[in-house]
């Protein structure tokens, strides 16, 4: 695995767990932003918080797991 694969490997990375993280603020402060507030769209984000909530912990494990094996990947790719 060439160095350019591993940062894009990485950046992608980053930007999902970027994501998540933006999503799960924006549900978290759905009730405070006006054009959402008691509307279904609040429930909605307020379920997704709730399962974001529960599943984080999953979420960063696998998250790890994977760079763990992107990384390994590449000590192999190096040492041969």
């Amino acid at each position: 695995m060439t160095r350019a694969t591993l940062n894009k490997k990485i950046s992608f990375t980053y930007a999902l767990l970027f994501g998540v993280l933006g999503l799960s603020l924006i549900a978290k402060l759905a009730p405070y932003i006006p054009f959402l507030n008691a509307t279904e769209l609040q429930s909605l984000f307020a379920d997704i918080y709730e399962y974001m909530k529960d599943m984080a912990l999953i979420f960063i494990t696998v998250i790890a797991a994977y760079l763990a094996n992107v990384f390994q990947k590449r000590s192999s790719f190096v040492n041969s």
